[in-house]
């Protein structure tokens, strides 16, 4: 995989080392980071050779800053912040996580054309994990966070998440409510009519792993069909080289039997080890009647416990989860299947 040249430059020397061991800690498989000791090192430099700056402190653009985009780093109050901010130069939190930094340098490269991630050709080359519950519901948001995490860390990672308000991306879309949602990628998907802001647009971020924006009106999830969601995941897929997509079962719609079948993986969460609950045999039925009842032998069965507790969110949850039992269980089956 071809890196992508970053520029830094930091006046601050012992802010800037701590800084780069750590963005290189976590990115250093994606990024070609180039260290400067003042801004008059860039005389000189060819146009496009560092397609984004990544600067301290409050800077206008001048003639021979010669990047695209420029990300200053200040201590400023976030409210700020997007005040200072003009075309091609970004302000943000200096003190903030280092993968939200991250995020923000993708967002901006993407929006300038450069792909920091591997592409793939086909949804086939992609590996699909699915999530489903039939009695514990709630711990299936939690859970694909903890399955993000971990693949998240080898992988470029995509949540679909087709489960009925599972408050995926909740406080983003507050602050936010004109953000785009994944209504709006199914009907692009559907027409064919669409630009690589307009997707960016309905995708949020976590620490290492991405997700779709839950849609504003529930009812879109089941009325769209296998073959629309295929179509908007190859439209992801080419722009952003995502390769692998989990999804969270919530719905049921037009060839989602088969679309389980297609997994790599199928995780089924129970709330026992042993036996079979009411609803679980009429999920048999179904199956068998869909010409599908071998999905129910290969699902992988995860047992819950200890149930999901309401009080903690599901990103604490996710945490908990992944350096707990429940944790090694899903490692184990990664290594050996998927």
């Amino acid at each position: 995989m071809r890196k992508t040249k970053l520029a830094i430059c930091f006046g601050d020397k012992e802010y800037q080392k701590r800084f780069v061991k750590c963005f290189m800690h976590h990115y250093e498989k994606i990024y070609e980071v180039h260290i400067l000791d003042s801004l008059e090192d860039l005389l000189g430099m060819k146009d496009g050779e560092f397609p984004l700056f990544l600067l301290e402190g409050i800077y206008e653009k001048v003639n021979f800053i010669c990047a695209q985009k420029i990300i200053c780093l200040v201590e400023k109050d976030k409210q700020m912040l997007p005040e200072l901010s003009q075309e091609d130069i970004v302000f943000t939190d200096k003190y903030q996580e280092v993968y939200k930094i991250e995020q923000l340098v993708r967002q901006h490269l993407r929006e300038i054309g450069i792909e920091t991630k591997t592409e793939n050709s086909s949804l086939k080359q992609v590996k699909k994990i699915g999530v489903f519950s039939l009695e514990c519901e709630s711990a299936q948001l939690p859970f694909c966070g903890m399955l993000g995490e971990e693949y998240g860390e080898q992988a470029e990672v995509l949540l679909l998440d087709l489960q009925m308000l599972s408050g995926l991306g909740l406080e983003k879309m507050q602050d936010d409510m004109n953000r785009l949602t994944i209504e709006d990628l199914l009907t692009a998907a559907a027409t064919g009519v669409y630009t690589r802001k307009r997707l960016l647009d309905a995708i949020g971020s976590e620490q290492n792993w991405e997700y779709i924006y839950p849609p504003l009106n529930m009812q879109c999830l089941a009325e769209a069909s296998k073959q629309t969601y295929d179509t908007m995941l190859e439209l992801l897929i080419k722009e952003f080289g995502y390769q692998i997509v989990l999804i969270n079962f919530g719905v049921v719609f037009d060839g989602v039997y088969e679309w389980m079948s297609n997994c790599d993986g199928l995780f089924f969460l129970v709330s026992h080890a042993n036996g079979q609950t009411q609803r679980e045999i009429a999920f048999y039925e179904e199956l068998k009647r869909q010409g599908k009842d071998y999905l129910f032998e290969q699902m992988v069965r995860i047992e819950m416990a200890h149930g999901v507790e309401t009080s903690d969110s599901w990103k604490r949850k996710a945490q908990q989860w992944r350096w707990g039992e429940i944790g090694d269980q899903v490692r184990k089956y990664i290594q050996k299947v998927c």
